[in-house]
């Protein structure tokens, strides 16, 4: 679901303002609610580079406790 955030935070050309709050958008409504309620471009990049640092940690986490296994 936040799979675009990825590009973003990883995107080495650079990304718009415009791409920015669509990507935010897309995945408010792909969600049902509003994940993302503060529009703004500075914000919103906090926000992915968060969820990304986030959704790497829970892999790993899963991959440190399959190797445990």
């Amino acid at each position: 679901m936040l799979d675009p955030t990825t590009k973003i935070v990883w995107n080495l050309r650079g990304v718009s303002e415009e791409e920015i709050i669509a990507t935010a958008k897309e995945i408010n409504e792909q969600l049902g609610y509003e994940l993302f309620e503060d529009l703004d471009p500075e914000t919103l990049i906090s926000y992915f580079q968060e969820y990304h640092v986030n959704d790497i940690n829970i892999l790993l986490n899963n991959q440190s406790s399959v190797m445990i296994d």
